[in-house]
This record gives C-alpha cells, structure tokens and sequence, in this order.
C-alpha cells in the first residue's frame, strides 16, 4: 500500500469518526441554546447521517422549528441551531488532527 493510499484510509475513517462526534456536539449545543415552551421543539433535536456516515445534519423535527428559528413577522427569531454550528464549527479540525496524528 503506498502512503497516500494509507493516508486517504486513514482521513476517510477519521471524517467518518468526526462527522457523527461533532454533529452530537451541535445536537447537544442546540439543545442548551434551544428556547422552551412545551419543550416539543427541544425534545425533536436528532441527528440524522447520511451516505457512508460523512455528512449528515442536525434537524429540529417540529413544523414550527423554521420559525422559532428565524422568526416571523409577528415574532422575534431566537436562533439555536445556527449558533450551535457556529460553536462547534471552529472544533472541528482539531477533532480531526487528533484522530490522524493521535494527539
């Protein structure tokens, strides 16, 4: 095996190791940023994963989450999954550096 097949082995199991790690992350962020009524909205957060396990996204599974989300005109936005990205984004490729290197 030449090194940049064992190296594309390697990232490939690492993306497939972070992916579902981090869309948790955002999942679990969401849920703390996530305003409360009834608590139907927080309670619908779910990952689902897609493809061979390297994509995948974090749904608020209600029909009214869009509009809690980015408001309407009657009603001020109170975003949680945006901000819950936005948290866990910057982490990513250090999750991914201490796969590979093993540090």
């Amino acid at each position: 095996m030449h090194g940049s097949e064992e190296l594309a082995i390697r990232l490939q199991a690492a993306v497939e190791a972070v992916v579902p790690a981090a869309l948790e992350q955002v999942r679990t962020e969401a849920e703390a940023l996530c305003p409360v009524d009834a608590g139907d909205l927080k309670a619908s957060l779910q990952v689902r994963m897609e493809g061979e396990g390297t994509s995948g996204q974090v749904v608020a599974d209600v029909p009214y989450a869009a509009y809690v989300e980015l408001g309407t005109f009657r009603s001020a936005p109170q975003p949680f999954l945006y901000p819950a990205f936005a948290l866990v984004r910057p982490k990513v490729p250090a999750m991914l550096k201490q796969l590979l290197t093993g540090g």
